[in-house]
């Protein structure tokens, strides 16, 4: 079975605890990777994309993001389709309105783990 790939972002603490935590919670294997240390573009992302929501790519070559991807990621587990619920319409909505939420203030939970450089945070200051 081929690794789960997850793409969080690398400058972030509050996304660096978050994928670890994912990690140690998969039942499989899972590459974690920041968005920051790859061509994101091969697999049809953009780096805005990524600043917006952590995304896993499936080992079947699927992408998805957001609290699709934590889902996803915990597919495996006893309780893995359990958190489909979360996937409903109208759930789906609300746990999405809510992960672009706290994505918005991610440095503001934890703080930066690298300063930014190269601008791209300024839409979170």
């Amino acid at each position: 079975m081929a690794a789960d790939i997850l793409l969080y972002d690398g400058h972030c603490r509050f996304c660096i605890a978050s994928a670890r935590a994912l990690e140690t919670r998969t039942g499989a294997p899972l590459t974690l990777t920041s968005f920051r240390d790859v061509d994101v573009t091969a697999w049809g992302l953009t780096i805005d994309d990524c600043e917006k929501r952590i995304y896993l790519v499936m080992d079947d070559g699927r992408v998805v993001g957001g609290v699709t991807a934590v889902v996803q990621t915990l597919r495996r587990r006893w309780y893995g389709p359990l958190l489909k619920v979360l996937l409903l319409p109208g759930l789906l909505q609300i746990s999405d309105a809510v992960y672009r939420l706290v994505s918005k203030y991610r440095f503001k939970l934890m703080g930066r783990k690298a300063p930014c450089t190269d601008g791209s945070c300024s839409i979170y200051q």
